[in-house]
């Protein structure tokens, strides 16, 4: 399905959503977010949502945090199991709430196991 952005994926999904929120370190802030939205655009992608889905950073929460938000409750909850999410207690405004830690070892993580789904059966790694 679609790829919104997360204004446009607000309005018209905003009853009923589901959100999986990747938290980086404090020690980040707005280092590389846009890096990282686009890692997990990847992510989400790799796991072909059903429904419509959005990608964008949210500052409102006091520190920045990356919004994955899903129209369909399946793709957000096999979203969350790929990053290691968590449930949250409060779900606020979603219909359900995940979270995760967005550091460099869960991007590794993600990259890797992406990248190594995508080649073909039996390839080395490059430089191997």
């Amino acid at each position: 399905m679609p790829k919104r952005t997360l204004t446009e994926f607000l309005d018209t999904h905003r009853a009923g959503a589901h959100l999986v929120a990747g938290v980086p370190p404090r020690s980040h802030g707005d280092e590389n977010l846009r890096t990282q939205a686009r890692k997990l655009v990847r992510a989400v992608e790799f796991g072909k949502p059903s429904g419509d889905y959005a990608v964008g950073v949210v500052r409102e929460t006091g520190r920045p945090q990356l919004y994955c938000a899903f129209q369909d409750q399946a793709d957000a909850q096999g979203f969350a199991a790929f990053v290691g999410a968590r449930p949250s207690s409060d779900a606020g405004p979603w219909a359900s709430q995940h979270v995760f830690t967005l550091d460099h070892r869960t991007l590794t993580a993600l990259d890797r196991t992406i990248e190594g789904r995508r080649r073909p059966a039996g390839q080395a790694p490059a430089g191997l």
